[in-house]
């Protein structure tokens, strides 16, 4: 699992998962889009800044600064899903290794 590789045991994700619905149902409800926050910590769980920053290219003062409400640039979105898209398409292929070693094909 990938996020064994950064350290964390299996209830340190499932409480970042857990937060996230929560934070996710909260900024919905509030009418709020926070979504550099939300794809951060999606990606990356709690400490998400820097590793968004060196994914998108950009230094970690940027992303804090974005975080705290700085201009954002107009291309923010694309980005994100671009890195979203990336993620995604890994996970598929894990979801297909661990399917095929289930059925003893690996």
């Amino acid at each position: 699992m990938w996020w064994r590789s950064v350290g964390w045991r299996a209830q340190d994700f499932e409480s970042v998962c857990a937060n996230l619905r929560i934070s996710y149902k909260k900024e919905m409800e509030e009418g709020g889009s926070d979504l550099l926050r939300l794809v951060g910590e999606a990606l990356y769980g709690p400490q998400w800044q820097t590793p968004l920053s060196r994914d998108l290219k950009v230094t970690d003062r940027t992303v804090r600064n974005w975080a705290a409400g700085s201009a954002r640039p107009n291309d923010l979105p694309d980005r994100l899903l671009s890195l979203l898209r990336h993620r995604a398409e890994h996970l598929r292929e894990l979801i297909s290794l661990v399917e095929r070693s289930k059925n003893g094909a690996c």
